[in-house]
C-alpha cells in the first residue's frame, strides 16, 4: 500500500499479532511480486482499495481496509491462537534488496537489532515533547521511531516527497523538525528551491540526517551554510546489520582542516563491532590501510530467505581469534571497503563488489546482467554504473544481440515486466562481441567503450518541429546528458529515457524557468513528452488530472575519499596497500609527497604503469639545486633509479604528473588558496 495512516496501523498490528512484518512495494512488476510471495508465502497481505486486486496473484489472502474503515477479507478468517511470548531474537521483519541472480534476497531480521539501534538513537538524539518528525524515505524503518517516545509522526505522500516545492510548502505547513533525506533528494531540494521557499520549509528544522549515499563536502558545505541551525547527521545503515556508524557533521565541518571530496562516516555506535580485514589472510589490518569491512555483534540479521548459498558467502564464521573481543561467533561481509583513521573514525572507499548505491537503493549488477540474459534476444552482456560517488549514478548495459532487428524500446519494455523502476538502465549499448582479458576469459570492463550520450538520429521516430518543442528538447538533452550534439524522440516518455524523480525536479525546475509556467510533477506524469508537455505549454491540449492514487502510482514507477590521515604516511601507506589488493581503492586525483626519495619515487612509478590516475607531487625547493626546477629534480630520481621503461616514459610522466613547489611541514604546504584549490579540488 501507499504511505499512509493505514500502513501504520498494519505494520504495528502484525507485530502485536506475534507476527513478522514484510514490506512490499506496490511498483513492482507482477512476476517480482508473485516469486516475492510464492516465496515468503504471508499468512495475509494488508492492502488498501487504492491498489489494484488484479495484481496479486491467485489466491493470495487480502485483507482490504476500505475508505470506510471496514475490514474486508478475501479469505475465511480463522479463529486466532494464544500468541506465544516473543523475545529479542524472534523475526520481527523481512525486506528485500536486489539479489545477483536476478531474483531479489529476502533478508530475515530479528527485533535485537532494531531494539538496539532505536535505544542508541534514544540516547544520543533525544526527541523533545515538542518535535515534529516527517517520513518518507527508508519508511518501514523510520516511522517506528518517533511513534515509540510518544512524538507526532507526518506521513510526507509519495505524490510530494521528489516534488521539491511541495515539499518544501509540507515542511513549512507541517513545522517539521526533523526528517531523515537521502544526498540527491537534499541537492536536488537546494538545487530548484530560490532562498525564501528553503527558509520557509527548514525554519523549523532542528535535525537532519543523511543517509543511503555517500555525503559530498560540497552539499555538506551548502547545506551548513544556509542552516547553520540545524544539526546534519551522517548515517551508515545497512539492511543486514541496521545502523552501524553516525557521524556529528556540524562538528566535522566546524573542525576540518583539509580539503576532501567525501565527510566521514563517523564512529561505530555503541553495541555493534567491526573488523577491517585483508581479503587474502582475513586478518585485521593496521589503522588508516583499507580493507573489506565485517559487521559483527547483536544486531546482524537471522539470514536471507531462502538462501543458504549466499547466507554461507555474506554471513561468514568469525575469526576465532576475534571472537572473545567481538562476543560473537560470525559476521556479516558489507563488501564495503573502508579503513578507520586514528580517532577511529570510520571512512568509506568504496565497493569491494558488483552492489552500487543509486538514489539511496542498494543495486547489484550482477542482477540486472541475469535478468538481460533470462531474455531470448540478448546474448552476452554488462552492465556498469557511470558517476562518482555523490553524484547522480547512471546504469549502462552492453549488450550483444541474438536477433539484430530488436530496438532498445523493445528491450526496456521486456525488462520493465521483471525489474524494479531503479534497476533500469538508462544506456543501451549493443555490441558485436564484448572485450575479454586474455589470462581470464572474463570480461574486460576497463576495455569497453565510453558511453555515447548523444543519439543518432536514425533512432528517432519524431523529431522537434514546433518553437517549443524545440526548446523544450534543448532541456531535457541538457537534464538528461544526451550530449551537445544528440537527438531526442519527442514522442517518448521522459522516464524511458532515463529520467527518474530526482531528474524529473530539475527539469520542471527549467522548464518553468524558461518558460514562465507552473508546471509541477503531476503534469510531467501526465505528459511525459516533449509533444505532450509543449501542447500544454501552448494550450492546444489539456491534459485532465488524474486522481492522486494514480499519480502516485506513476510517481513511484520513477524512482576514494582524499585519506584523512593525521600523517601523510598513512596516506602514502593505505595507498599503496590498496594499489597492491588488485586497486580496489580508485581515485581521479593523488596527492604525493616525498617522491625525490626512494620509496616515493616506486611509488610514483607504480602508479604510473597502473593506472592513468592524475597525480600532484609535493616537492621542497632545495638550496643545493638552485638551477633546476622541482620538476627536474623528480624526473632525475626516476631516471636514477631507472624508473622508465616500456611501459611508463616521459610523456606518461608528463601526460599525468603535475609538480608543486611548497613544504608539507608549513599551512596549506606552503601553497596559495588558488594552487591549493587547483591541487585538491
Amino acid at each position: 500500500m501507499h504511505k499512509c495512516a493505514e500502513y501504520v496501523f498494519a505494520y504495528i498490528a502484525a507485530l502485536k499479532a506475534g507476527a513478522a512484518y514484510l514490506p512490499l512495494d506496490i511498483t513492482y512488476p507482477d512476476s517480482l511480486l508473485k516469486s516475492v510471495l510464492d516465496e515468503v508465502k504471508p499468512a495475509v497481505v494488508c492492502i488498501t482499495s487504492t491498489n489494484s486486486l488484479n495484481n496479486f496473484p491467485e489466491n493470495t489472502p487480502l485483507l482490504l481496509l476500505d475508505e470506510d474503515g471496514k475490514w474486508l477479507l478475501s479469505f475465511e478468517e480463522e479463529k486466532q491462537e494464544k500468541i506465544e511470548e516473543i523475545n529479542c531474537d524472534d523475526l520481527a521483519y523481512i525486506v528485500y534488496s536486489s539479489g545477483t541472480t536476478g531474483k531479489p534476497k529476502g533478508i530475515k531480521c530479528p527485533h535485537r537489532g532494531a531494539v538496539i539501534s532505536y535505544k542508541w538513537r534514544f540516547l544520543n538524539y533525544p526527541y523533545s515533547d515538542d518535535d515534529i518528525e516527517a517520513c518518507n524515505v527508508f519508511f518501514v524503518w523510520e516511522m517506528f521511531r518517533p511513534i515509540l517516545q510518544g512524538i507526532t509522526l507526518v506521513i510526507i505522500p509519495d505524490s510530494v516527497i521528489y516534488d521539491p516545492h511541495s515539499l518544501c510548502n509540507f515542511l513549512a505547513k507541517n513545522q517539521i523538525t526533523r526528517m531523515l533525506f537521502t544526498p540527491s533528494l537534499l541537492e536536488m531540494v537546494l538545487d530548484t528551491q530560490d532562498e525564501e521557499t528553503l527558509t520557509r520549509a527548514f525554519q523549523c528544522i532542528r535535525i537532519v540526517i543523511l543517509c543511503g549515499e555517500v555525503v559530498t563536502c560540497a552539499l555538506l558545505e551548502r547545506f551548513i551554510r544556509h542552516f547553520p541551525h540545524v544539526r546534519c547527521i551522517n548515517l551508515y545503515s545497512i539492511s543486514e546489520c541496521h545502523d552501524v556508524a553516525v557521524a556529528d557533521l556540524n562538528e566535522f565541518y566546524n573542525n576540518k582542516n583539509e580539503r576532501r571530496q567525501f565527510a566521514p562516516v563517523g564512529k561505530v555506535i555503541e553495541g555493534v563491532k567491526i573488523l577491517i580485514l585483508d581479503e587474502k589472510t582475513m586478518k585485521r589490518v593496521p589503522i588508516g590501510v583499507p580493507g573489506e569491512i565485517y559487521v559483527a555483534g547483536p544486531t546482524l540479521a537471522i539470514g536471507y530467505i531462502n538462501r543458504p548459498e549466499i547466507n554461507a558467502e555474506r554471513f561468514v564464521p568469525l575469526p576465532e581469534e576475534y571472537q572473545k573481543e567481538m562476543g560473537s561467533q560470525r559476521m556479516y561481509r558489507t563488501g564495503d571497503w573502508g579503513y578507520l583513521l586514528p580517532n577511529l573514525v570510520l571512512e568509506i572507499c568504496g565497493r569491494c563488489d558488483t552492489t552500487v548505491r543509486i538514489r539511496g537503493y542498494s543495486v547489484e549488477l550482477q542482477a540486472i546482467e541475469a535478468a538481460l540474459l533470462n531474455l531470448n534476444h540478448v546474448r552476452s552482456c554488462t552492465v556498469i554504473s557511470i558517476g562518482n560517488e555523490g553524484e547522480d549514478k547512471q546504469l549502462a548495459a552492453y549488450i550483444v544481440l541474438r536477433d539484430k532487428q530488436i530496438t532498445r524500446k523493445q528491450l526496456r519494455a521486456q525488462l520493465k515486466r521483471v525489474l524494479p523502476f531503479y534497476m533500469m538502465p538508462q544506456y543501451f549499448i549493443f555490441m558485436e562481441k564484448l572485450p575479454l582479458l586474455a589470462a581470464s576469459s572474463k570480461i574486460d570492463k576497463k576495455a569497453l567503450p565510453s558511453v555515447n550520450f548523444a543519439r543518432d538520429v536514425v533512432e528517432i521516430d519524431a523529431l522537434p518541429q514546433t518553437e517549443n518543442e524545440k526548446e523544450l528538447a534543448k532541456i531535457w538533452i541538457e537534464i538528461l546528458h544526451l550530449g551537445s550534439n544528440g537527438h531526442l524522440d519527442i514522442q517518448e516518455s521522459f522516464f524511458d529515457m532515463g529520467g527518474h524523480s530526482l531528474l524529473a525536479a530539475r527539469l520542471l525546475n527549467a522548464v518553468n524557468t524558461r518558460f514562465g509556467s507552473h508546471l509541477g510533477m503531476r503534469e510531467l506524469f501526465t505528459a511525459p513528452t516533449v509533444y505532450a508537455m509543449a501542447k500544454l505549454l501552448d494550450g492546444s491540449q489539456t491534459i485532465e488530472r488524474s486522481s492522486p492514487e494514480q499519480i502516485i502510482d506513476l510517481e513511484q514507477q520513477i524512482e576514494a575519499n582524499d585519506l584523512k590521515g593525521d600523517i601523510m604516511d598513512l596516506h602514502l601507506r593505505a595507498f599503496w596497500r590498496a594499489t597492491e589488493w588488485k586497486k580496489r581503492f580508485h581515485a581521479a586525483n593523488v596527492f604525493l609527497t616525498g617522491v625525490t626519495g626512494f620509496l616515493g619515487s616506486h611509488l610514483l612509478a607504480q602508479l604510473l604503469s597502473s593506472s592513468k590516475t592524475k597525480i600532484t607531487c609535493l616537492i621542497r625547493e632545495s638550496s643545493n639545486n638552485n638551477n633546476e626546477t622541482v620538476e627536474e629534480r623528480l624526473l632525475s630520481t626516476m631516471k636514477r633509479n631507472g624508473l622508465f621503461n616500456e611501459k611508463i616514459g616521459e610523456e606518461n610522466f608528463r601526460e599525468q604528473v603535475r609538480v608543486v613547489s611548497g613544504d608539507i611541514a608549513l599551512v596549506q604546504f606552503g601553497l596559495s588558496d588558488e594552487t591549493l584549490i587547483l591541487i585538491l579540488p
